[in-house]
């Protein structure tokens, strides 16, 4: 489980070239906990920027949010070439690894659920 619990830590994703045609998708689900302990659902969408991070989900809010929880997220390879993607934590600008795909094929989907496993999908 990845735990943003303060404003300065974000989930980010960084490919390991440019895109050829298309960029990746990406959807994060997560939960938002508020100062009172409510737990909502939310979801972030955003497309790679080749080997420039892309923050997914940003940490909390100050003063509204104590922590974000991410559920899962999807990464899709929408580009017409393999692609190695890094799904990374940012701590103050201390980058954080937290999985790597060396080979996401077109057409594929890789998936990091909330229990820390993984799995790709070919189309």
């Amino acid at each position: 489980m990845i735990v943003l619990d303060a404003a300065d830590k974000s989930l980010e994703i960084v490919l390991d070239a440019a895109k050829t045609t298309l960029d990746c998708h990406v959807v994060a689900a997560y939960w938002s906990i508020d100062a009172s302990g409510q737990w909502t659902i939310a979801a972030n969408e955003v497309k790679t920027n080749g080997t420039t991070p892309v923050s997914i989900v940003a940490g909390p809010t100050a003063g509204l949010e104590t922590a974000r929880v991410i559920e899962n997220v999807y990464i899709y390879n929408d580009d017409t070439a393999t692609k190695g993607a890094i799904l990374q934590v940012n701590h103050g600008a201390t980058i954080y690894i937290v999985r790597q795909w060396d080979a996401l094929a077109q057409n594929a989907t890789a998936v990091l659920k909330r229990d820390g496993s993984a799995a790709e999908e070919a189309v």
